[in-house]
């Protein structure tokens, strides 16, 4: 018998409400990302971050998973191009840091591999201002934060909050039978 399950692989800023800003302006990023391991294979299904918005907000903003590069939860920062990506209008989220889910659909629903490493990256196009909540001295995750503008910077110390969810699928067997 063959059935579903839905596992997740979940970081969090333990409650801190520290953002990172992602915008064109200042010492803004034009990309933010964290590392995590994937804890149970599986096909993606969604991932799920604390977001914010300034109140003039435009633009849109793309979530992707990518490979990873360097030493994990230490000097981790995606490489390649993405595997999967969904991209939002900015001005669709709230003012205040709120969990904001993404749902995967067609060639972006990739299967992640349990054990494997890899990147979540969030970055914009656009004259926009949004926030992904983090703790610049840790959380509860075992990657690291990195943050672009030419180039990619490690943050070892500081974890972003998110859920990656993958739809997992189980094979039990209900009897023997007997030869």
């Amino acid at each position: 018998v063959a059935y579903n399950t839905y596992s997740t692989t979940t970081e969090t800023a333990d409650n801190e409400t520290t953002d990172e800003n992602l915008g064109a302006s200042g010492a803004n990023y034009v990309k933010l990302a964290e590392s995590f391991s994937a804890t149970e294979g599986g096909v993606l299904d969604k991932v799920t971050m604390k977001l914010s918005k300034n109140t003039d907000a435009t633009g849109t903003v793309t979530v992707g998973i990518y490979a990873h590069s360097g030493t994990f939860g230490t000097s981790s920062v995606p490489t390649g191009a993405a595997l999967a990506t969904y991209t939002f209008d900015a001005s669709t989220l709230t003012t205040s840091l709120t969990d904001t889910t993404f749902t995967f659909a067609g060639a972006n629903r990739i299967t992640l591999t349990a054990g494997t490493n890899y990147v979540l990256v969030m970055e914009y196009a656009g004259a926009i201002l949004t926030h992904w909540k983090y703790n610049a001295s840790g959380g509860s995750g075992t990657g690291n934060f990195a943050r672009y503008v030419s180039s990619w910077t490690a943050d070892s110390a500081a974890d972003a909050d998110f859920t990656v969810s993958v739809i997992a699928p189980r094979f039990e067997m209900l009897s023997q039978v007997a030869n």
